[in-house]
C-alpha cells in the first residue's frame, strides 16, 4: 500500500533511538500510443512499415513494444506483408504502465476495369480512325496509358486517331496502386480500288455514228 512508513532503531546498550521515514508512492500515468502505417499492400509494394509511437508525461521514461500475431519483436517499427489487424502494447520501463492500440494493414490489389470498343475499318472514304479505352475509374485514382502495334510505342494518350491497320494493343497502369490490365483491338482496312473494264460495241465512221460504251 502507498503511504509513509516510519522505522525506530534503539540501541540495546545505551538505550538511544533513532527514528526515520519514507514515502511510498504510486505512479498511475499510463503511456499514449498510436501506430501509423506508411502505405497500403498493393501490386508494387509488398511489404509495409507499421510504426508505434509511445508518449509519457514523465521525463526521462522509456518503453518496450510487444506486437500481436506472435511476432518476435520489441522494436517500434514492424515490417508487414500480410493483410490483418496487428495490436501493439507499450510498457512503460520505468513504472511498468501498459497501453494498447491496434491498426490494420490493408492491401489493394484491384487492376483496372477497361474496355476497347470496336473500330470501323480504315477505307478511302475514312482514311482516319480514333482508337481508344474506357476505364472505370476509381475516386482518387489517376491512370496511366501505353499503347503499341507490332510491339511498337504508338501513343501514350486515352484515345488517339490511326491510319494504319493492325492490332492495337493497350496497357492500363493504376497510378496509385500500380496495378495494370491489357486490352487490344484490331482495326482493318480496305483502300483497294475498283478492277474498271470499258468495252466498245464498234468504231465510229462516216457511215457508222453511233457507238454503245459498257463499263464492268
Amino acid at each position: 500500500n502507498i503511504g509513509i512508513y516510519s522505522v525506530t532503531v534503539t540501541d540495546n546498550v545505551s538505550k538511544c533511538e533513532v527514528v526515520t521515514s519514507t514515502e511510498v508512492t504510486r505512479s498511475l500515468v499510463y503511456p499514449t500510443v498510436t501506430v501509423n502505417v506508411d502505405k497500403d499492400i498493393n501490386c508494387s509494394v509488398n511489404e509495409v512499415v507499421v510504426t508505434a509511437t509511445a508518449s509519457t508525461t514523465i521525463a526521462g521514461h522509456t518503453f518496450t513494444y510487444d506486437w500481436s500475431d506472435a511476432l518476435s519483436t520489441q522494436n517500434s517499427t514492424l515490417t508487414i506483408s500480410n493483410t490483418d489487424v496487428y495490436t501493439v502494447t507499450v510498457t512503460d520501463d520505468q513504472n511498468h504502465c501498459t497501453a494498447s492500440t491496434t491498426v490494420q494493414v490493408n492491401e489493394d490489389k484491384n487492376e483496372p476495369v477497361i474496355n476497347v470498343p470496336p473500330v470501323d475499318q480504315l477505307d478511302c472514304t475514312n482514311l482516319s480512325r480514333t482508337v481508344g479505352v474506357e476505364v472505370t475509374t476509381i475516386a482518387g485514382h489517376t491512370y496511366t496509358y501505353n499503347w503499341e502495334r507490332s510491339s511498337v510505342q504508338v501513343s501514350t494518350d486515352q484515345s488517339f486517331a490511326i491510319s494504319d491497320a493492325g492490332i492495337y494493343k493497350v496497357t492500363v497502369i493504376d497510378a496509385v496502386n500500380f496495378c495494370s490490365a491489357t486490352s487490344q483491338v484490331e482495326v482493318v482496312k480496305d483502300t483497294n480500288l475498283p478492277v474498271l473494264h470499258v468495252s466498245k460495241s464498234n468504231d465510229l465512221d462516216c457511215r457508222i455514228t453511233d457507238a454503245n460504251l459498257s463499263v464492268s
